[in-house]
């Protein structure tokens, strides 16, 4: 692994990521006004793979590091940009944005199993796997008051959406394991091409993206979720990835939900009760013991 980065050049970056991350939510579910989902993520996943293009011309000697074999590029593209993003903006044409970023915050605790398994140095022990538990809790919590309020016909669909950060953990512990020598911006530009192909796959299949069109609301989700949220936000978050476990880098995400569940209150008129905050520290707190679990495993296994 390259030598980890000072805590004043993280820091910002982890404050950054928290934001962005944390107002996507809203923002994907205000855009699709008029606009198919799967469509809509692969317009976003197509703009941000031209512009990371840029970047990468640009910094992508600056930054070191090799080009990605053709798998680890095949494999980021079809669960990181591809799968994870079309599960998350059907899910989501439905499920308000606040609850659907509190049952996506399951993704850490998802890249803790995953990693015990296949990354050297992080594995579970009993407080890690005590904050699973919590986290599950926290999942079933939601499933039998929120999602039940919105009537039993979303059940299906708050299911379907736990998809999207079982493969995003995927994509992400593959790329930790194999990816840590390899340029973030590349690795980021290749992975979003194919992810925009299998998205057009994807979208001509089950939508009519050619019927599509974009008012000023979807122009301006577009131009956030493609600039901001993905080609920033993406090459922030694979480039720390070559200097941080996965693990502790994965729990970032435990902001998301905050944040979210305040914007789509604020702006969505979204409805918070105290079922809703029950869950989420639930989750959050499985995120923490697991946290913590890390920083107190013996150094025997951080080898």
């Amino acid at each position: 692994m390259p030598a980890q980065l000072p805590t004043r050049v993280v820091l910002p970056v982890l404050v950054a990521l928290c934001l962005i991350w944390g107002t996507t939510w809203f923002v994907i579910k205000w855009g699709l006004d008029g606009v198919e989902p799967i469509t809509a993520a692969a317009l976003r996943i197509t703009l941000s793979a031209l512009l990371m293009s840029l970047l990468a011309w640009k910094l992508a000697a600056r930054e070191g590091g090799r080009a990605p074999g053709r798998w680890l590029a095949i494999a980021m593209g079809l669960f990181n940009c591809g799968g994870s993003y079309a599960v998350l903006y059907v899910a989501e044409a439905t499920l308000p944005s606040g609850l659907a970023s509190v049952l996506w915050s399951i993704y850490p605790l998802l890249v803790a199993v995953m990693a015990h398994y296949l990354l050297q140095g992080e594995r579970l022990n009993l407080a890690r796997c005590a904050g699973l538990g919590m986290g599950f809790l926290g999942v079933v919590t939601l499933f039998c008051t929120d999602v039940l309020a919105l009537g039993a016909e979303h059940l299906g669909m708050a299911a379907f959406l736990l998809l999207s950060p079982l493969i995003s953990a995927t994509g992400t512990v593959i790329v930790k394991r194999h990816g840590t020598e390899v340029s973030s911006l590349l690795l980021n530009r290749d992975g979003m091409f194919i992810g925009s192909v299998f998205l057009w796959i994807l979208a001509f299949a089950c939508e009519q993206p050619m019927e599509t069109h974009l008012g000023q609301r979807g122009i301006i989700a577009l131009l956030y979720l493609a600039v901001v949220g993905t080609t920033l936000a993406f090459g922030a978050w694979f480039w720390l990835m070559r200097h941080m476990p996965a693990s502790k880098l994965a729990v970032i995400s435990y902001t998301w939900p905050l944040i979210a569940l305040w914007v789509g209150a604020a702006f969505g008129g979204e409805s918070v009760g105290w079922n809703t905050m029950l869950g989420t520290f639930m989750i959050l707190a499985g995120v923490a013991l697991t946290r913590l679990g890390e920083r107190a495993k013996p150094e025997s296994d951080a080898k």
